[in-house]
């Protein structure tokens, strides 16, 4: 009865802290709490039955090397779960994202949504949610694009054979003036300029960073951007 009374406990108490953890943005605290919670849950169970052991007349040695053997056992059996756990310690020592962070990795690419005991749920561009198993993550590449200092705009633009070189020099000189014109675009990684001869059209490349925190602020710094780009070849005559 003591026993289950402290184990039910535990499990209160582990939840309680858990929803509390669950509302914060990282989950290094949330996974703390399943690991010793789960922990402190097996050592309560194998106290209560050396105790139980000890009042019937067992010796506590031979019970605990009986848990030993069959710990092994299970643990044989259950060794994707253990590798599973291992991973989660690994994600907890390292802590290569936050939760809501977007994350490439093991071919899928989305936002982390939750981080358990077992496995990492992304939350992918589509919708979805791919489940991931730790033991996995653990020994995969993980390119975390949510903790980038800056994105980069990158893109061509193509223009006729029959443009003059002059007015090449004049678009190209003009996409450096207008990418330095538009809000949050870092101005020393700036480049533009003709790139190569394609099929039907001479191409213009042109890259910048921007100090965008969010795709949002990237896509109205691309809009803005790219509109500008056709306003000027409007006014050069490209």
């Amino acid at each position: 009865g003591l026993t289950w009374t402290v184990f039910t406990l535990t499990n209160l108490l582990q939840e309680s802290v858990a929803r509390r953890a669950a509302a914060t943005l990282v989950y290094y605290d949330e996974l703390l709490v399943a690991m010793l919670g789960s922990l402190f849950k097996v050592l309560v169970v194998v106290a209560g039955v050396v105790f139980l052991a000890d009042e019937i007349g067992l010796p506590p040695s031979g019970v605990l090397a009986g848990l030993g053997v069959g710990g092994f056992a299970l643990a044989f059996a259950a060794k994707d779960t253990l590798a599973n756990l291992f991973g989660s310690a690994v994600i907890l020592a390292d802590r290569p994202f936050a939760r809501g962070d977007l994350v490439s990795v093991a071919g899928h690419e989305g936002y982390v949504d939750r981080v358990g005991l077992r496995s990492t749920q992304i939350r992918t561009r589509e919708d979805s949610l791919v489940a991931i198993p730790n033991s996995l993550l653990a020994n995969e590449v993980i390119d975390n694009l949510g903790r980038r200092r800056h994105r980069r705009i990158r893109s061509r633009v193509g223009v006729l054979y029959s443009t003059p070189p002059d007015r090449l020099e004049a678009f190209a000189t003009g996409l450096m003036e207008t990418m330095r014109q538009q809000r949050l675009v870092q101005p020393m990684y700036m480049s533009a300029g003709v790139w190569e001869f394609n099929d039907s059209s001479i191409d213009l490349e042109f890259s910048c960073y921007v100090d965008a925190g969010s795709q949002a602020d990237e896509r109205a710094v691309r809009h803005a951007l790219f509109l500008d780009i056709v306003r000027l070849a409007d006014r050069l005559g490209v």
